[in-house]
């Protein structure tokens, strides 16, 4: 399943959809970018831990990937929370835009992500700009 989302997503919608797909195995995360967008924000457009991890995390995802990582913490904190909360998980992909400055971010990403794969049984990583 892939969801596309924008500058003021809200991520309860996001964890809204998880929870009511139990058996999803494969999300992709796509992040729009949109100049002067006039989109009002819906929800809440921060990361919030659930009390309870939505089943197809915990016991089905398989394949995640998330494209457009702009090293913002909302996005790392998710990036986080789907890496520890599912036990299933083998293949993490991750994508960076192309844009000045893509390396350094890039990096900083790279790092982040091989600090918590150490904790993690992910099998495949994948760290790449597009």
């Amino acid at each position: 399943m892939s969801v596309e989302i924008s500058k003021n997503f809200s991520w309860n919608m996001l964890l809204c959809f998880l929870q009511n797909a139990p058996k999803l195995e494969n999300l992709v995360v796509k992040k729009l970018f949109k100049r002067n967008s006039k989109r009002k924000e819906v929800g809440n457009s921060r990361w919030i831990e659930p009390q309870i991890t939505p089943t197809c995390i915990s016991t089905n995802l398989k394949i995640f990937e998330f494209k457009g990582v702009q090293n913002i913490k909302v996005e790392l904190d998710f990036i986080r929370y789907i890496i520890k909360s599912s036990k299933m998980l083998e293949k993490v992909k991750i994508f960076t835009p192309k844009s000045k400055g893509t390396s350094e971010k890039k990096s900083i990403v790279e790092t982040k992500l091989l600090k918590w794969s150490k904790k993690s049984s992910v099998l495949a990583w994948e760290i790449n700009s597009v």
